[in-house]
């Protein structure tokens, strides 16, 4: 009987991760963000929202800014371009994205460049999304390596909320918010 429960639990976790489809990238994020700058005891702080439209099963649209500030210090950022998906299984995508990138700051840097992305979502279950994504900014002739390890509950189909955490050589960033997806 016990071997029964324990087989019948074991496979009823298993069914119930099946069942998750692959994240939509049909959606709005908007959040806090937090930078953590190394060597320094700078934590600038503010807000990020990001776009994603799907125009088939494989191609979307990508817009996202942010901007964080400190003291008298300001920093924004705007990426806009497109991805490509591809299922990997029934609840997983791998994805490359292209977008245009801007930085500009308060102290008068204004540069554009490109941000190029390669992550994998997936949905462990029908509530819980994991993501992992390596991008590579290169903005005036310098060029950083980004990581960022993601997570998202959805409450329901269309409300989720998110937690990021990117590592850069020079600062790390966490963010939170609610996504809204259609």
């Amino acid at each position: 009987m016990k071997k029964s429960l324990l087989t019948a639990a074991i496979l009823s976790t298993l069914s119930f991760g099946a069942m998750a489809e692959t994240p939509s990238f049909n959606f709005f994020e908007i959040g806090k963000t937090q930078l953590d700058v190394d060597g320094t005891s700078a934590e600038p702080d503010g807000y990020e929202f990001k776009w994603n439209y799907e125009f088939n099963d494989n191609v979307y649209l990508n817009l996202d800014y942010s901007k964080v500030d400190e003291s008298n210090a300001e920093l924004k950022m705007t990426n806009a371009g497109v991805g490509y998906k591809s299922e990997i299984s029934n609840s997983s995508v791998v994805f490359v994205q292209l977008d245009w990138a801007k930085l500009e700051n308060n102290a008068g840097f204004d540069e554009d460049g490109y941000r190029l992305g390669l992550g994998v979502r997936t949905n462990l279950t029908k509530n819980f999304e994991v993501k992992a994504v390596y991008e590579r900014l290169d903005v005036d002739s310098d060029e950083s390596d980004l990581y960022t390890l993601g997570g998202a509950y959805n409450f329901t189909d269309t409300l989720a909320v998110y937690a990021d955490y990117t590592k850069e050589s020079d600062f790390d960033q966490t963010s939170i918010g609610v996504r809204w997806s259609f």
